[in-house]
This record gives structure tokens, C-alpha cells and sequence, in this order.
């Protein structure tokens, strides 16, 4: 019996991964979020049941106005929460509800060891390695809006922009994350992307090919997004603070985030 919540995912290591596929079995997950998502379903006493977005997406609103990925999945009601690296933006905000952050967000850029670039600074000043995003994603979008901002004063971004809109955005950019990974391993390539995500693959690398560079500053967090008006959103940010005052949320963060991982970086 009690409740069954619907939950929209996207895939991102590692904070949402596919554990185990057993043939003619419900696909089970596992990641940093999933064990954020354990933590209130035992305390609170619901059950759930996750499906990945259809398009693989976050989502964006479209040309029409509705969105897509994720958070379309909540905007039409299709699911009740939404959970992955899902970043609290104010676009976002505007179509469906955030928990308070249960993680800091920053941005990061994952490159091939031997390269000299050691901040987005770096990155931003040089054209020798191309560097992207994933298309459309809310990296993207703040990349451009800040590199279109007449009011921006650090010149970082409109350089950043310039490269990232090669090509109307062809160029430079991919579709889903763990294609930005791979051209980073197999080519001329660096990948701007969540700070947490490319740590994780950093140090995890079976070969320790890449190192990252961060850009220090928390602007934005992780946050579980909810439709429109859901009664869950204060019993679930309630839980979160407890979760981060009890010093159990950061026990979770280090068992994904281990301080000496298999690459030393």
C-alpha cells in the first residue's frame, strides 16, 4: 500500500545511473540522486517508481512555449517529481517547483591530461582547443545569456559565447553529455559542463586521461523539481536541511565524490 510517486529521470553519472537490467525487469538505478530519493522515500513512507524522459533532455521551452525533456514530463503532469542533476534555474522556476538545493552546482570543463589550461579563464583566452556544451542545455543558455549581456563585465563569457556559437552551435557543442565526454578522450576537445558530473568521470577514468578545472563559484544549486503547486515540495526541503544539518548528506556526497579515487588528480 501508501503512495506511489512518479519519477522523471535523465541519466548522468553519477548521480542517476542504471545499476542492473535483468531481462523482463524493471530497470533499477542508482547514483547520488537516487540515494537523496531513498533518504525521503524511507523517511517520509512513499514508494516510486522512475522512467528516463523520453528525449533524454532536461528540457527548454520550445518555440511554442511548452516545454520538453524533464520538466516538460512535470509541466504535463505525466510525472510527479523530477530528479537527476537537475539545476534550479529561473526558467525552470517559472513551470514547476524546486526543493531547496541539496547540492552546490558550478560549472567545470574536463580536458585531456597535458594540456596547459588550468581555469575557465584559460580556456576562454585561447582558440587552439575547441571547447562546447551540451546544445540547448541550461550550461548553454548561461553561457549565452551572460556572453550577450551588454552589462557583463567579465569579457570571459562573450569569448566563451563566440566559440560555443560556432556554426549557429554545430560546431562545438553535442547532444548529450557523455558524447562531450568522448571527444574530450578521443580528440581535440574540452567539455564545459556540470563542475560534479566531470569530476566523477575524472576520477573514474580507467585510463586517468583527463583532469578538470573549476570555476569556483557556486552560482546556482541541484535542486528536486515537483509540478506546479505540489504539496510534497515543503516535506521533501524540510527533509533535505535536516539530511545536510546531520551531517548524513555529505556522507552520501563522499561515497560518489571519494577523496582518493582511482585517478589521482
Amino acid at each position: 500500500g501508501g503512495v506511489v510517486l512518479r519519477v522523471v529521470t535523465v541519466l548522468e553519472e553519477p548521480f542517476v545511473m542504471v545499476s542492473e537490467n535483468v531481462l523482463g525487469k524493471p530497470k533499477k538505478y542508482q547514483g547520488f540522486s537516487i540515494d537523496v530519493l531513498d533518504a525521503l522515500s524511507n523517511y517520509l513512507g512513499f514508494n516510486y517508481e522512475i522512467y528516463v524522459a523520453p528525449d533524454h533532455k532536461y528540457g527548454s521551452p520550445q518555440e511554442d512555449g511548452t516545454w520538453n525533456g524533464l520538466v516538460g514530463e512535470l509541466v504535463f503532469k505525466r510525472a510527479d517529481i523530477g530528479i537527476s542533476a537537475l539545476t534550479i534555474t529561473p526558467d525552470r522556476e517559472n513551470v514547476v517547483d524546486f526543493t531547496t538545493r541539496y547540492m552546490d552546482y558550478s560549472v567545470g570543463v574536463l580536458l585531456r591530461r597535458g594540456t596547459s589550461i588550468q581555469s575557465l579563464q584559460d580556456l576562454s583566452k585561447q582558440t587552439d582547443i575547441p571547447y562546447g556544451t551540451v546544445l540547448d542545455s541550461a550550461v548553454y543558455q548561461h553561457v549565452r545569456m551572460k556572453g550577450l549581456n551588454p552589462f557583463e563585465r567579465d569579457s570571459m563569457y562573450s569569448q566563451m559565447w563566440r566559440m560555443i556559437n560556432r556554426s549557429n552551435g554545430s560546431e562545438n557543442n553535442v547532444l548529450e553529455s557523455q558524447a562531450g565526454i568522448q571527444k574530450v578522450k578521443y580528440g581535440n576537445y574540452a567539455f564545459v559542463w556540470d563542475a560534479a558530473v566531470l569530476e566523477y568521470v575524472a576520477i573514474n577514468d580507467p585510463d586517468c586521461s583527463f583532469y578538470t578545472v573549476g570555476n569556483t563559484v557556486a552560482d546556482r544549486g541541484y535542486g528536486i523539481a515537483l509540478q506546479h503547486g505540489s504539496p510534497y515540495r515543503d516535506v521533501f526541503s524540510q527533509r533535505i536541511l535536516e539530511l545536510q544539518q546531520s551531517g548524513d548528506m555529505d556522507i552520501l556526497k563522499h561515497k560518489w565524490w571519494p577523496k582518493n579515487g582511482q585517478c589521482d588528480l
